[in-house]
């Protein structure tokens, strides 16, 4: 009877009720499972604690830890690091092959405009067709609408463009909307080593096996610039905030690149490919497709 008095229950809900057990009436609503609770409490009624309400109160609780870790530390961790990669890079290019230096330039550049807020960086050689192309690139994935062919570290790659759109908390704030654009360029983007049964990010529905040098030695000097320019520790406290929010990486870190890179020596000889493919091995297999891949690409 207070029930019934206190929710002025109607004889259509309390037949069904009577039937089931219990009702659920739509005109009963609240705003959140806290509001409920606290109106419960206030009119002295039974209170009834579900499993989903539970399960809520942890995701809200967690999804504001994560949004404050993520906005005052993450953030400037990452920029930063992209910073001091992309301004030890011009005293660092002697030592890659010349396309290599400008991939990565075009590479770094790209994922500092993405978590920049103002005054967009520039080409670490003032190179306009890099700023351009960096540009577009920007553009393409803040538009984030669709799987495209693009050609990027000397050959055609597939980009789904898509998975770059913010979703969840990262559409609250435009700093956190930045953050999840750049973090995922870092961490998605790939640069493929070996290529196994296909190239990652192959285009087209056949697999094609053939490696990708420029990409590899890319990766070592992205390490190289990592070690040089004093990022290797944020980056690898970066890939631990990320493995404890999103499960260990699938790809090969930084700092196994840095010890890639010992074994393999000079990256602008023209034995270094080879160096590192015999020194990668049978080591750094995926379990787990993270890019568009060709149907028949098993060994990943």
């Amino acid at each position: 009877q207070t029930i019934t008095r206190r929710f002025e229950l109607q004889p259509a809900e309390l037949a069904v009720i009577n039937r089931l057990g219990f009702a659920v009436p739509a005109r009963l609503e609240v705003p959140s499972y806290a509001y409920g609770y606290h109106e419960i409490f206030q009119s002295q009624l039974p209170v009834y604690i579900t499993a989903d309400s539970i399960f809520h109160a942890i995701f809200a609780s967690h999804k504001t830890i994560v949004e404050r870790l993520e906005e005052v530390r993450l953030s400037p961790m990452l920029a930063k690091a992209l910073e001091d990669m992309h301004c030890a890079l011009a005293a660092a290019a002697p030592s890659y092959p010349p396309d290599v230096a400008r991939d990565l330039d075009l590479y770094l550049l790209v994922a500092r405009r993405l978590i920049a807020d103002a005054d967009p960086p520039r080409s670490a050689f003032a190179d306009a067709t890099v700023e351009r192309e960096a540009g577009e690139l920007v553009a393409r994935i803040t538009d984030a609408r669709d799987v495209a062919t693009t050609t990027l570290f000397g050959r055609p790659r597939l980009i789904d463009f898509t998975q770059y759109g913010p979703r969840g908390h990262y559409t609250s704030t435009e700093p956190l909307q930045r953050y999840c654009r750049a973090a995922m360029w870092a961490s998605r983007l790939e640069l493929n080593l070996v290529s196994r049964s296909s190239r990652s990010s192959a285009p087209g529905p056949a697999p094609d096996p053939s490696e990708t040098p420029r990409e590899a030695i890319a990766a070592l000097a992205l390490a190289d610039l990592a070690d040089r320019g004093g990022a290797a520790t944020p980056v690898a406290d970066l890939d631990a905030a990320w493995a404890a929010l999103a499960g260990r990486r699938e790809d090969v870190s930084i700092a196994q690149l840095i010890e890639l890179h010992a074994q393999v020596g000079a990256l602008n000889a023209p034995d270094t490919f080879d160096k590192l493919k015999a020194a990668i091995g049978d080591r750094f297999h995926r379990t787990t497709r993270l890019h568009p891949m060709p149907g028949g690409s098993r060994d990943l």
